[in-house]
């Protein structure tokens, strides 16, 4: 931990929270939930105990020998047979091959599982339980303990050499540079070679989509495991260490340098979500890299050749291939392996590692984040420590513009500030990320941290030293020495002139070496180190010898601070007599006060950090929060930013004031919506209890907040918030302003079955329109499906089953739009629909024309299996009618009448160059119509495979 604290900027620098976080056991998450290299020799040794023939050391070459085996022989397969069994316990060096294949199959030698399946290699293995007559026997290893199989493997192989293991020149035994290039250990470990190559299912707890470099973790594990004869872990410590430090070398790892071609975000922000940024290529022109101040000029190619300059940390390298180092900095991020993430950012060679994109998923694996970093893998798994981390390599002593310049300039694809305002994040967890991520109201920033700046030379005077010790009688004596030279610098300037040029700097006050040498700067400065300390008797000593005039003058920094880390006896002492007069003056209604912004501040960051004790004391010494957004600041009432950061328990003191209450019942309050749109469920209860309040009082007038509450919450997505306002809402279906979506079309568009319940089980209805489409197209053509769309719609058909119908004409006009996804056409036609043969009234055409039509307009053709087929399959065998033709605008179908084109509204995937004859059947147009021979075929092919699945001629 102390080291930790140091790569933070040190104990003293740093938030409070965050020391007490490194302090805390690491919690593993990504690690853990598989086996590790004891796990793994621990079934060893179990193995070896059960078995007959087999030893440790026999059972450990068979786990190589199988490794070896799956990818030479069978790299995409599931497992072993019995004669490749028998070839992997010879080159083992294993004699009793029969013994040691029974006891395999017997299941008694963990980490081997036995598997079942057909002979033929292209079947995928039986479930548990499931064998038939003729399947074989197939050995695999157990998934939990594939990782730690992997490591063993690839250190048995490299020799147990660390530097080896993660070589880019090392290769298999059985592979080279020319043959096999992707078999060196650098991409089996860094490019998912381990897992996508090797790993035969997908059951593992990783996915092979989030897999790339994980692996690492278990090689570094089985380096760190201690070999036969070690009894102190230092060995494998200077193993681990080893491996590390090959990949910081600098020929693995690319510096930015002046020609070298990037990606720039030119409209980022760090405090908003960035999936969807713009970034713009660009060529660096220049490069100016002091300290952690990285600043290059580039020329982006879509500004037509006009240069700006950015920080480093606003860039991505476009290289062909991320430094494995980097994507070990993520890994071991998202890990929390915080010792090793401090190894790599110490490198000289690691100098800005924001640079380098490390592919990253979302929850699920479902959506790439693109531009990821090593600050987004952080952030995805909580890592506070890790940020920090990040934080000071970007705040280095020699960085300009107030130290943290080059670190707000970050941009990173997750969210930052309002990441932390997630609903399922607590709020001590919020509060820990505001100090990592350094933002928020006056947290942890040079505005709050005035001490932070001169660090280096305030700790080398005895004053400061004092006022971390508590030494009151140095203190004293400082203070009024401090006095009297202010006097003498303000009546005597040419003295002071003279005298700062004897005075060697290390012998001169601390205050003379600040901005001027007034009384206000050496008590903020005293304060301020103080309330980090948290050193309440050297708050109350320097209070007592300020003259009451100069309180006036005295900025709330240190209260802010003594807030921020969590001293509330120091903010005990800071909210009494005049100190507290000056705070409750500052921030009473109408909130005109010339310092009303900086005493906001302290109300502010106590909500931040879910200071309760502190707003519980503000209150009861009467400061008001009743107060409104203010119009100038543009900040929000302290009701309200409690309700936006979802901290309840600030919520329900707040609202022991009665000036708050009435402004809610006066619907001039905004609490409610901020509640719902960011999912608070438990601030929304909190409002709710107070007598008189209902989800009604919103503000009308209101500028932010257009819509209704069950609007925000269902957009929020929080099954909680939603249910509470469906218990108190008057009308479910109520949507503002007037054409805006109801909330349970916004359900059904997002595919959210948990919300579509809530809803409609409270009345909510599916013919509600918003323009031409009510709540059930919602649900047949979702926008943003986060889930099932098949469950969505036989969800409605449970709960609604007559508002589920389909008109002839909203059946054709789907298909003549863009048709409908086999998941949400399947419960409809098993449902019974009577308009499956509907013709369009302009030209004739059915639904299975319109599909043949898509199919007909793509230029290359469509397999079997494909969505477009699924559909073909639906319609023929629910009945289509195969015979029906298309027909001219009159309504004929003479074929010798000439051909005309789609009617207007008829959309595709293609431009819209298709000319269709009248008397066309399915079949017929199939044969007639598309962009080639091959495409008709494909079409000809779809419909009849789809004609004799549903034994139709």
């Amino acid at each position: 931990a102390a080291a930790l604290f140091e790569a933070m900027g040190g104990a003293f620098s740093t938030p409070r929270r965050l020391v007490l976080a490194a302090s805390r056991p690491a919690h593993h998450n990504l690690s853990s939930s598989l086996a590790s290299r004891k796990s793994l020799d621990a079934a060893l040794e179990l193995s070896a105990r059960h078995s007959a023939v087999l030893d440790k050391a026999s059972i450990e070459r068979l786990l190589v020998e199988f490794w070896i085996a799956i990818d030479k022989h069978k790299p995409q397969s599931f497992g072993l047979t019995k004669a490749q069994f028998y070839e992997m316990a010879a080159a083992a060096n294993v004699s009793s091959a029969d013994a040691a294949w029974t006891e395999v199959i017997a299941g008694s030698l963990p980490p081997f599982a036995i598997l079942y399946a057909p002979a033929d290699e292209h079947h995928e293995p039986r479930n548990d339980g499931d064998v038939r007559p003729g399947d074989q026997e197939w050995i695999d290893v157990l998934d939990w303990f594939w990782p730690a199989t992997c490591a063993l493997a690839l250190t048995t192989i490299a020799g147990g050499d660390p530097v080896k293991c993660f070589a880019a020149d090392f290769f298999m035994p059985w592979a080279s540079a020319e043959s096999s290039p992707e078999l060196s250990a650098e991409n089996l470990v860094f490019d998912n070679g381990l897992d996508v190559r090797l790993r035969r299912r997908m059951a593992s707890p990783l996915k092979p989509s989030e897999n790339g470099g994980h692996q690492a973790l278990w090689i570094l594990d089985a380096l760190a495991f201690p070999r036969p004869g070690e009894s102190d872990p230092s060995a494998g410590e200077q193993r681990v260490n080893a491996a590390i430090a090959s990949l910081l070398v600098p020929t693995r790892i690319k510096p930015l340098a002046v020609g070298d071609l990037v990606e720039c975000c030119l409209n980022g922000s760090p405090h908003v979500p960035q999936p969807d940024l713009d970034w713009d290529d660009a060529r660096v022109l220049e490069l100016n890299c002091d300290g952690a101040d990285g600043v290059a000029k580039i020329r982006v190619d879509n500004l037509h050749g006009n240069d700006v300059t950015l920080k480093t940390a606003q860039l991505r390298l476009k290289i062909d291939r991320t430094p494995a180092a980097a994507v070990l900095l993520a890994v071991c991020l998202g890990d929390h392996r915080n010792d090793i993430v401090r190894q790599i950012l110490s490198s000289p060679s690691m100098k800005d590692p924001l640079l380098y994109e490390v592919m990253h998923f979302q929850a699920g694996g479902t959506r790439v984040l693109l531009h990821a970093t090593a600050l987004d893998h952080a952030i995805t798994r909580r890592n506070v420590v890790g940020v920090s981390l990040l934080a000071a390599k970007y705040s280095e002593p020699g960085a300009t513009d107030g130290n943290y310049a080059h670190w707000h300039a970050a941009i990173g694809v997750c969210t930052t500030l309002n990441w932390t305002q997630r609903h399922d994040l607590q709020p001590s967890e919020r509060a820990d990320f505001m100090a990592a991520l350094l933002v928020g109201p006056c947290s942890y920033v040079a505005g709050a941290h005035v001490w932070i700046l001169w660090k280096p030379e305030l700790l080398r005077y005895h004053l400061t030293r004092a006022a971390i010790n508590g030494n009151l009688s140095t203190i004293t004596k400082e203070m009024i020495c401090g006095h009297a030279a202010s006097l003498v610098y303000n009546l005597a300037r040419p003295w002071h002139a003279v005298s700062s040029r004897f005075i060697p700097l290390d012998q001169r006050l601390p205050w003379q070496n600040i901005h001027d040498n007034s009384t206000r700067m050496i008590v903020e400065v005293l304060l301020n180190i103080a309330a980090k300390a948290g050193n309440a008797a050297v708050i109350a000593r320097v209070q007592s010898l300020v003259p009451k005039f100069m309180v006036e003058k005295i900025s709330f920094s240190s209260l802010c601070l003594a807030i921020a880390e969590g001293h509330h006896d120091c903010v005990d002492v800071m909210l009494r007599g005049p100190w507290l007069d000056r705070i409750v003056t500052t921030l009473a209604p109408p909130g005109t006060h010339p310092d009303f912004m900086q005493g906001f501040r302290i109300v502010s960051m106590a909500i931040a950090v879910n200071d309760v004790s502190t707003l519980e004391m503000l209150r009861a010494r009467g400061v008001d929060f009743s107060l409104s957004n203010h119009p100038v600041g543009g900040y929000m009432a302290p009701l309200e930013s409690a309700c936006f950061a979802g901290m309840a328990d600030c919520v329900r003191v707040i609202l022991e004031d009665q000036g708050v209450v009435d402004r809610v019942l006066a619907r001039r309050s905004d609490a409610i919506c901020y509640a719902a749109q960011q999912g608070h469920a438990s601030c929304l209860a909190a409002l709710l209890t107070v007598p008189g309040v209902t989800v009604e009082h919103t503000n009308p007038n209101s500028p932010l907040f257009p819509h209704t509450p069950l609007q925000y919450g269902v957009h929020s997505g929080s099954p909680q918030l939603v249910g509470i306002l469906c218990e108190h809402v008057t009308d479910i279906d109520a949507a503002t302003p007037p054409g805006a979506q109801t909330p349970l079309m916004m359900a059904l568009d997002r595919s959210n079955v948990i919300l579509a319940t809530l809803l409609l089980a409270r009345g909510a209805s599916l013919t509600t329109r918003c323009g031409a489409y009510c709540a059930f197209d919602c649900a047949l053509s979702p926008e943003q499906g986060t889930g099932s769309a098949e469950a969505i719609v036989r969800l409605c058909q449970r709960m609604r089953p007559d508002e589920c119908k389909l008109s002839d004409d909203d059946w054709i006009a789907k298909f003549r739009e863009r048709g409908l996804a086999p998941a949400v056409l399947a419960p409809l036609l098993e449902a019974g629909c009577d308009s499956i043969s509907v013709q369009d009234s302009a030209s004739g055409l059915t639904a299975l024309h319109y599909v043949l039509l898509r199919y007909a307009c793509l230029e290359n053709p469509i397999g079997l299996h494909s969505p477009t087929a699924r559909i073909l399959d639906l319609l023929v065998l629910h009945g289509a009618d195969l015979t029906l033709k298309t027909k001219r605008r009159d309504g004929t179908a003479d074929v010798d009448e000439a051909t005309f084109r789609l009617p207007d509204g008829v959309h595709v995937n293609a431009v819209l160059d298709f000319d269709v004859s009248a008397g066309l059947t399915p079949m017929d147009l199939a044969r007639t119509v598309g962009h080639s021979a091959e495409t008709r075929a494909a079409a000809v092919a779809a419909l009849e495979a789809a004609i004799r699945k549903a034994g139709r001629s």
